[in-house]
C-alpha cells in the first residue's frame, strides 16, 4: 500500500455509520493530520511509532467495541505502507 492509498484509506473513514468512541475519533483525525502535514516525513520512524500506537490501544481495548474492528484494519493498513 502506498501513502497516498493509506491517505485515501483513513480519510474515507465514516463516523455517521457507526458510533465510534471519541478517542477512536480523535485518534483516526490525530493519524489525518499528521499526513497531511507538509513537515511530517513517513518514515520507518513515523510508521513505528503509529503502529505502536496502534497496539498499544488495542491490548487495553475491549475487543467487542467496533472501534476494535476498525482500529485493527487501520493497523493491518499502516503494517502494509511501502517505505
Amino acid at each position: 500500500m502506498t501513502k497516498n492509498e493509506f491517505y485515501a484509506f483513513i480519510t474515507y473513514v465514516d463516523y455517521s455509520v457507526f458510533s465510534y468512541k471519541q478517542f477512536t475519533i480523535d485518534l483516526v483525525e490525530y493519524i489525518i493530520e499528521s499526513l497531511s502535514d507538509e513537515d511530517v516525513n513517513i518514515d520507518e520512524v513515523f510508521v513505528g511509532a503509529l503502529s505502536y500506537k496502534l497496539n498499544t490501544v488495542l491490548e487495553i481495548m475491549d475487543e467487542s467495541l467496533i472501534d476494535f474492528e476498525l482500529l485493527n484494519e487501520i493497523l493491518d493498513n499502516v503494517n502494509k505502507i511501502e517505505l
